[in-house]
């Protein structure tokens, strides 16, 4: 009978949802109460879809941004989930541009998702699902969702295949074959000999001696940055990095060091930053930087590097050992690696869990809605400046008249139109004279 009840009262709630959109930082702020509070009820929920997280990302992000907000109904006071997301303009093969849309975290973060409050996760899933349907876009990238895979497949129901391609590709391959669409995690006991008890007996006398080894050698040591010697760390960490990666990174190396960059002092200015260095003697020889959130305890592994001519001990096995005692001691429940299935993961006594990355793109929307979305238009004007700059002028004033399509008032799409018209007409002039003189 109670089964019954709660269905009638999902099906209702469902009826009733009420989506609205959360698109500055004026309203992102007043929402984050309420968005704590489902955080908080939603075990789901990760440190990539918390409020500080995103108050951070957002305003770094170089694309437009949108948070879809459901409540029970369109009078309700509070808000039952929230669904980050960003739009982007794409050039279209034939001509003209597309909306993508991507979950707000996406490239940046190892988890997306969606944040939920429990007893209306269904109902807004539903209502989220059929707000992104009815928008305007060309592609859906869903990557690296972190969601009960009931959840994912019913907000994946709502884009029939008649209409969509949808593509449900698991596993995400690297060129050294890890799997990034699976993520270790470690279950943290009560106590550090707890945990060590559930590890096989090699790897539990390997820790115990590394352990040991750091404790009895005055030579090494562990310290940890703080607020004042966090940017010195995170710069040993990137030049360690660097020395790694350089020559695979190639012409990608200056913009990734940077997006490091940014992203670990975003996080120690937020004081979710983890980062333990191991000394020998004066001199760095690894360093970890690992991401704390206390309202889920858990410890995220985000990134690490060592001197590749240091290596015993071992730099890297030292610093996770270290890393998984002290969240223990700081009575954390999770010792997370985030993405990837490399075997050194698993010898920490990790489970795993499978994230979700699905594409869907329109195939024939009903009633030929146009594929890109108002708040895309900015940037197909830049991307559309760039094709006639580069001589794709047939490309470009393809893409003007979209833009005028859905804003006939847009000045910009309107000027940029006119010069193509008049450089067509110089040139044909120009064809004609050369014409008339042979």
């Amino acid at each position: 009978m109670e089964k019954r009840v709660r269905r009638r009262e999902n099906l209702a709630a469902i009826k009733t949802m009420h989506v609205d959109i959360i698109d500055d930082f004026k309203d992102f702020e007043a929402v984050k109460p309420n968005w704590e509070r489902v955080y908080a009820a939603d075990r789901d929920a990760n440190l990539f879809l918390s409020w500080t997280w995103l108050s951070k990302w957002l305003r770094e992000v170089k694309t437009d941004w949108l948070v879809l907000a459901a409540k029970p109904n369109r009078a309700a006071k509070n808000y039952v989930g929230f669904f980050p997301l960003r739009l982007n303009a794409r050039p279209a093969k034939q001509g003209g541009f597309y909306t993508e849309v991507l979950l707000a975290g996406t490239r940046f973060a190892d988890y997306t998702g969606i944040v939920l409050e429990p007893d209306y996760a269904e109902a807004a899933i539903d209502a989220f699902a059929e707000h992104v349907n009815g928008m305007n876009w060309g592609l859906l990238q869903f990557n690296s969702m972190r969601v009960q895979e009931a959840h994912h497949e019913r907000l994946i129901r709502h884009f029939p295949r008649t209409h969509f391609e949808v593509l449900l590709d698991r596993p995400v391959l690297d060129s050294a074959g890890v799997d990034n669409s699976i993520c270790p995690f470690v279950p943290l006991p009560h106590s550090w000999d707890a945990y060590l008890m559930t590890l096989s007996a090699n790897a539990r006398q390997k820790l115990r001696r590394l352990l040991r080894r750091l404790d009895a050698d005055p030579d090494l040591r562990i310290s940890l940055a703080d607020r004042k010697t966090a940017r010195q760390s995170i710069e040993t960490l990137i030049d360690f990095w660097s020395s790694q990666w350089s020559a695979r990174k190639g012409e990608n190396l200056r913009a990734l060091q940077n997006n490091l960059r940014t992203m670990l002092n975003h996080y120690a200015d937020l004081g979710i930053l983890y980062m333990p260095i191991l000394w020998k003697g004066p001199d760095p020889v690894g360093v970890l930087a690992s991401l704390i959130d206390w309202r889920k305890r858990s410890m995220h592994f985000f990134i690490g590097a060592r001197d590749h001519t240091f290596s015993n001990p071992q730099p890297g096995l030292t610093l996770h050992a270290h890393s998984i005692r002290a969240a223990i001691d700081m009575g954390l429940s999770r010792y997370d690696f985030l993405r990837g299935n490399e075997r050194y993961k698993y010898s920490f006594g990790s489970t795993e869990r499978q994230i979700f990355n699905t594409v869907i793109r329109v195939k024939s929307k009903p009633g030929k809605k146009p594929l890109l979305d108002m708040r895309s238009i900015p940037k197909a004007l830049a991307l559309a400046k760039r094709q006639a700059a580069e001589g794709e002028r047939a490309k470009a004033e393809t893409g003007y008249r979209q833009i005028l399509s859905l804003d006939p008032t847009c000045l910009s799409a309107a000027l940029g139109l006119a010069e193509l018209r008049r450089v067509r007409g110089s040139l044909l002039g120009t064809e004609c004279a050369v014409q008339w003189i042979l």
